[in-house]
């Protein structure tokens, strides 16, 4: 489970479930050695683990590698349902990027680590944001389909609850709304 943002509330939770691992193949070893056989689950816990999320491991790396990958987040187009994304598409591409990262060596992660900074902080100071400059704010044809296909529903049930609430009291609307003749005067 990797979250886009995890320091804010409502970020993206990417979920991959890898294959299972079965305790009852460390019983034998927990029966002869529980402290190894512990050791040992937690090491096959953390082997799988890490094929599955985005790692930085360098604390000194995190900042400019969050402000990467989210420049990375908004050159993507975005999907047309965002919350029910069943690729792992930008997952393994995250995971690539981190890798990169954290195998460059020095003089290369320094001069990575400089140019990221600077672009934010020029952004920063022109107050224009990343996504602005992208480019993927534009015309979307899933979004404006559902926008189509939904406003005259959305239109009908406004008209009808209006007329409904603006019904005089002796007015037959009973045709358009349902128990409506009943109300006290």
């Amino acid at each position: 489970m990797n979250y886009t943002y995890a320091d804010r509330f409502r970020s993206e939770v990417m979920i991959h479930f890898g294959a299972p691992i079965r305790v009852r193949d460390f019983v034998p070893a927990y029966q002869a050695n529980p402290a190894n056989a512990l050791r040992d689950i937690t090491e096959a816990l953390r082997g799988e683990l890490e094929k599955h999320i985005v790692i930085i491991r360098e604390k000194a790396d995190e900042r400019w590698t969050d402000q990467l990958l989210i420049q990375y987040r908004n050159n993507e187009a975005a999907p047309f349902a965002p919350h029910t994304v069943f690729q792992a598409g930008r997952l393994e591409s995250e995971k690539r990027i981190t890798a990169q990262v954290n195998n460059l060596p020095e003089t290369e992660k320094a001069n990575w680590k400089a140019r990221v900074e600077n672009y934010s902080s020029a952004l920063k100071r022109l107050g224009v944001s990343d996504r602005a400059l992208s480019g993927k704010n534009g015309f979307s044809l899933g979004p404006a389909i559902a926008l189509i296909l939904g406003a005259p529903l959305f239109l009908l049930s406004l008209l009808l609850h209006f007329r409904c609430r603006g019904s005089p009291a002796g007015s037959d609307t009973a045709n358009w709304c349902p128990g409506m003749n009943s109300r006290p005067r």
